[in-house]
């Protein structure tokens, strides 16, 4: 459905009876799930993924990259399934899913099993799938979700769209999609009601997923908050464990965790709603070895041709992504003349906005537990840079 339309009638609906529309949504869940239904429910196959999106709201570039192994994929489906009667909606997710190895056997074991309803593989669209996966995706079960990501991130997006209609595979393209900014790891101290509040009103709390740890969450961000380190472990109530339950008590549990009324990671996360911020949908952050190499580059004391040209290398690779930093030009204008002293100047400039991206934005003594936090930076001294670029080195997503 067309964003505008949808903005013309929210404008039209009175919010009271959005908000009635999403308490009802919460309670038929609850009845559904007594009834034997689950309506929707995420598999995060891999948070490993080809892009490094600077507002990711899953925060894929600080997590290491979890790969959820096909057998225990199955057997938490089956134990799941053994819990209820159907799962109206499987949705297969990344990181990029089509990065996932086992790809054709999960969704091969969605499409034959009868109390999977429909099989959703949602991708960035960045990879083209084989012919054999293809042939796999034409089943009536299965839809492809594209996001939409700039053509400039994902040049063969529109390949695939094309390629996976001529296949008269059913597609749902994105390519309407607004990102919103659902904020960093800064807690708001809000109080109940202000969270229960934002918990209603935000689309992520429909996201319900399971992970390679065979863990259940709301939503992506409570996900991202459990594995990692700049937010406060989710507690245990908000999550489930499918590994550590009978079938009984796997019922008992989800009751009681549909019944929440908000989760501690909201304290720490803007949700989305109709106040959200626009953010540019897919911008890149520059990868963890090219930061590296960046770093390195800006420490070093007698410093080669050779490398003048492997940091132009990286500026160029990643310009449009980094469109908003605007001094891009002139930096590369100074490493094409060897001019060191404007270099280190704008070089300074450019790691302090990458450290942002990265969350690594001040050093002090207390390396390497510091690696995640937010703080902000007026100046990165040679001495902080060399710190930093050991920290960053040691750590690992």
């Amino acid at each position: 459905m067309n964003s505008a339309f949808i903005q013309k009638i929210r404008k039209i609906v009175p919010k009271p009876v959005l908000v009635w529309r999403r308490h009802f949504s919460r309670y038929n869940a609850c009845r559904k799930m007594k009834n034997g239904t689950i309506y929707h429910l995420g598999i995060m196959l891999t948070s490993g993924c080809n892009l490094n999106c600077r507002h990711c709201a899953d925060l894929i570039p600080f997590r290491k990259a979890l790969v959820y192994n096909k057998e225990q994929v199955i057997e938490d489906l089956n134990k799941l399934l053994e819990a209820v009667d159907i799962i109206e909606e499987v949705l297969l997710i990344g990181g990029e899913v089509f990065l996932y190895k086992d790809l054709k056997t999960i969704t091969k074991y969605c499409i034959d099993n009868p109390k999977i309803k429909n099989v959703i593989l949602t991708t960035n669209g960045s990879i083209i799938p084989d012919e054999e996966m293809l042939d796999l995706l034409k089943d009536k079960k299965v839809m492809v979700r594209v996001s939409g990501y700039p053509e400039y991130v994902t040049p063969t997006r529109k390949k695939l769209i094309s390629l996976i209609k001529e296949k008269s595979i059913k597609c749902e393209d994105l390519s309407f999609q607004q990102w919103k900014d659902v904020g960093i790891n800064n807690k708001k101290n809000s109080t109940p009601k202000e969270l229960e509040e934002l918990f209603i009103g935000c689309p992520m709390k429909d996201c319900l997923s399971i992970n390679g740890d065979g863990l259940i969450f709301w939503c992506s961000r409570e996900m991202a908050a459990y594995y990692t380190a700049d937010y406060p472990t989710p507690d245990s109530s908000e999550y489930i464990n499918v590994r550590d339950s009978s079938i009984n008590e796997l019922r008992e549990k989800w009751i009681k965790f549909l019944d929440l009324k908000y989760l501690s990671t909201c304290d720490y996360c803007n949700g989305i709603n109709d106040n959200s911020r626009d953010v540019g949908t897919g911008l890149q952050i520059i990868p963890k070895e090219d930061f590296v190499s960046l770093l390195s580059f800006y420490i070093k004391d007698n410093k080669e041709p050779d490398d003048y040209i492997g940091i132009l290398d990286i500026i160029e690779k990643y310009r449009k992504n980094m469109a908003d930093i605007m001094f891009l030009d002139d930096l590369t204008k100074s490493l094409k003349e060897s001019d060191d002293k404007t270099i280190m100047i704008l070089l300074n400039r450019l790691l302090k906005e990458l450290s942002v991206d990265y969350r690594l934005t001040e050093l002090n003594d207390d390396a390497p537990d510091i690696s995640f936090k937010s703080i902000n930076v007026i100046k990165l001294p040679l001495d902080q840079a060399r710190k930093l670029k050991s920290i960053f080195s040691w750590n690992s997503y």
